[in-house]
């Protein structure tokens, strides 16, 4: 038997796409709460410093569902109805994700964010944090107001460097949280994810195959042996054509026991 494996794709999330402009939008709309005499222009300036430091990050992610046998679903991922739901142990799923070791990012498993408090929440302590910093690792440029204190302008080049340490740490957590963040109109899926972030500097431990005449990026993900895969059922879309019997004698044959096999509810017209 085969070592049960997932592959988690490249989202690309951080170039031109919908949930990359997303989480920069929503780190100026928090940052703009709090310009202030003392900082000039903060929300311009603190998208400028996101959008810098993730263009050098992709996300490779394994995306699920709480939504087992939803009509939308089926048509817009199963194959127009032809594929299957994979249903997990969530408990034994989160337990796998967090005992796994992997270089060079650990995967995380996380709910998925639709609401616009739900993406302000997740951003607003880091940018607090970021913007206290501001004024040292992006001084003001050009016509800009300069609203620095004494204290900041006479900044020596350690204490720049130990405000430039400090970002690059508050950075990278608000690029932990970029890809829990998702437009509102797809809140019917329930989507949580598995996720890894993983810098430029580290795309040698991906792998690649095509997709639709597209080279995209992955990695796989090993589960050991088959009872270790925490697969609980396997749903079989509307117009799925393999009788429920023989899905079930596959899955025994490839050590998987127990998997409950059920067929979707769903009328498909």
């Amino acid at each position: 038997n085969q070592c049960p494996q997932f592959q988690q794709r490249s989202r690309d999330l951080f170039r031109p796409s919908l949930e990359g402009k997303l989480v920069a939008v929503t780190v100026e709309r928090v940052a703009n709460r709090m310009d202030s005499p003392k900082f000039a222009q903060v929300g311009v300036r603190l998208r400028r410093f996101f959008e810098d430091a993730a263009s050098g990050f992709d996300g490779l992610g394994f995306c699920l569902s709480s939504e087992r046998d939803q009509l939308s679903q089926w048509r817009g991922y199963a194959d127009d109805g032809r594929g299957v739901a994979l249903g997990f142990d969530a408990k034994k799923l989160s337990e796998f994700i967090e005992n796994y070791e992997s270089i060079p990012t650990k995967p995380q498993l996380f709910r998925v964010w639709y609401e616009e408090q739900e993406h302000d929440d997740a951003v607003e302590p880091i940018v607090h944090d970021l913007a206290s910093l501001l004024n040292l690792i992006d001084p003001p440029r050009g016509a800009m107001p300069d609203r620095r204190s004494e204290q900041e302008r006479n900044a020596s080049p350690v204490e720049v460097k130990a405000a430039r340490w400090s970002a690059a740490l508050k950075q990278r957590a608000l690029i932990d949280n970029l890809f829990r963040l998702k437009p509102k109109a797809f809140q019917e899926e329930k989507e949580w994810r598995i996720v890894s972030t993983v810098h430029e500097e580290h795309q040698l431990h991906r792998d690649y195959r095509v997709r639709d005449s597209k080279i995209v990026p992955y990695r796989q993900i090993k589960f050991g042996p088959p009872e270790l895969m925490p697969l609980r059922s396997v749903c079989l879309g509307p117009k799925h054509p393999t009788p429920d019997e023989v899905v079930a004698s596959m899955l025994k044959s490839m050590g998987h026991s127990g998997v409950v096999v059920e067929r979707s509810a769903a009328s498909y017209r």
